[in-house]
């Protein structure tokens, strides 16, 4: 909506030109504003309603690939910090540590510096 309407406003100083420019290029200024502002009413009339027609009542939510990734690798890094109770129990070990309080700040000091060797 907002890009559509700097679009806009881009294109009205160009309806001020005169003499030749302003023949040639007032029509393709109107133009451009005319399909802006049809495009402005789909947007905020007929998009909603087909998306409410179209799109379904309900969404399965789910982890992204990446946040389950992220889980895995933090259970197979903290999993000597943390107890063979809390990996049995399927519990996220850094909730579990923290819990207990088994030393979860070394879990994640322990993945944080693990790579930044070079930088001391």
């Amino acid at each position: 909506m907002f890009g559509e309407l700097i679009i806009m406003i881009v294109f009205l100083p160009i309806l001020t030109l005169e003499g030749v420019e302003g023949k040639i290029f007032r029509p393709m200024a109107l133009t451009m504003i005319f399909a802006l502002v049809g495009s402005l009413v789909l947007s905020l009339t007929l998009m909603p309603v087909l998306a409410s027609l179209f799109l379904p009542k309900r969404i399965n939510e789910k982890e992204p690939w990446l946040v389950r990734q992220a889980h895995r690798s933090l259970m197979f890094f903290s999993s000597s910090a943390c107890s063979s109770e809390a990996r049995q129990q399927r519990f996220t070990p850094a909730k579990s540590c923290r819990a207990r309080g088994d030393g979860a700040l070394s879990c994640g000091a322990a993945l944080v510096y693990s790579g930044n060797n070079s930088a001391l």
